[in-house]
């Protein structure tokens, strides 16, 4: 039988619960600054963050993330299939010329209403 398996047994030298990066109180041992950068674990505050940018860079870098968001929803635009555009394009066309004609028949209605009411008209055959 074939008993081909794989084991590993942790890093040579590593003692059970000890970090090789961080020491006990979060801070990173000098192998750990190396490895990670200078910088806290939990980063920047946002204020501080944007602190030492001048206006002109805080601006660009606004309008790159507005242009981000511009460019994401014309992609989600165009990322809708051919055919399920061309449905929309015509049940919105559809639905407008429905309306149109609801509306055109309802008008129609109410105007012959008022001519047969007031006038005592048939408009359909123009009679008095």
């Amino acid at each position: 039988m074939n008993n081909v398996y794989l084991a590993h047994h942790g890093i040579k030298g590593q003692k059970w619960g000890v970090r090789r990066y961080q020491n006990p109180d979060g801070s990173y041992t000098n192998e750990g600054k190396r490895r990670y950068g200078s910088g806290s674990k939990i980063g920047l505050s946002p204020k501080k963050r944007y602190a030492n940018l001048t206006d002109e860079e805080i601006s660009n870098r606004i309008k790159r993330r507005q242009n981000e968001l511009k460019l994401d929803e014309l992609e989600m635009q165009s990322s809708i299939p051919i055919g399920v555009r061309y449905v929309g394009g015509i049940v919105k066309s559809g639905a407008t010329k429905g309306l149109t004609v609801a509306v055109g028949g309802i008008s129609f209605a109410l105007a012959k209403k008022y001519l047969k009411d007031k006038f005592d008209l048939d408009v359909i055959n123009l009679k008095k």
